[in-house]
């Protein structure tokens, strides 16, 4: 019986798209004014595994959503919206991981406004 938790056929490789420069500086032309903050995120996330951009992304939405519904909020709204409302596997991540996460978004400045539209369901899909 092999001891190891990881075969090398549970991981994914990514290479640079192969007109990765084009696409920069084009995505540069779109964004103008916003280049600048679009890159300081994408240094954040180039940190993170895929767990926590998972918990990042899904915090950032429920927030929003939070707000978009005019409500005060609090963090274990957050929380409970993200492990309540969202798909099943979220409920995976531990509380206290969830609300540091909070803590790291407010640190880096990663709080939403409450724009934009709220995120919805896929069909076929339930939350």
């Amino acid at each position: 019986m092999p001891s190891a938790a990881f075969h090398a056929s549970d991981f994914v490789g990514y290479r640079p798209a192969v007109r990765l420069d084009e696409l920069v500086d084009s995505a540069q032309e779109h964004l103008g004014t916003k280049t600048e903050a679009m890159e300081r995120l994408a240094e954040l996330f180039r940190k993170l595994d895929t767990d926590q951009s998972e918990i990042i992304a899904t915090l950032y939405a429920c927030w929003n959503d939070l707000l978009l519904r005019k409500r005060k909020v609090s963090d274990e709204d957050i929380v409970n919206e993200f492990v309540y409302h969202w798909h099943p596997r979220k409920a995976r991540f531990p509380k206290r991981r969830l609300l540091n996460a909070l803590a790291w978004m407010r640190e880096n400045n990663l709080t939403p406004k409450g724009l934009g539209k709220p995120t919805a369901t896929k069909p076929g899909k339930t939350s």
